[in-house]
């Protein structure tokens, strides 16, 4: 099971993460306060480490995250 969730800011759309079963979180960002049941979930991480990599790649210009395969990130190999 998956401690790390990824998702986005509903409002400024900054990728962050969070940890289950966290109900609320500010977002880093904008400081929005988030009701996490109510964002889609984009990735699942099993430590902060990978979700941290998730997230830092989420913020690369051009990243769009339908299409980055979860499994290279893991493995250093984004390209």
């Amino acid at each position: 099971m998956a401690d790390y969730l990824v998702t986005r800011c509903s409002r400024c759309k900054m990728p962050f993460y969070f940890k289950t079963p966290q109900k609320t979180k500010r977002c880093p960002n904008c400081n929005t306060l988030l009701t996490l049941s109510k964002l889609s979930i984009l990735y699942k991480a099993v430590n902060a480490e990978d979700a941290l990599k998730i997230v830092l790649m989420l913020k690369q210009p051009g990243a769009n995250s339908s299409f980055i395969e979860a499994s290279k990130i893991m493995n250093g190999d984004e390209t």
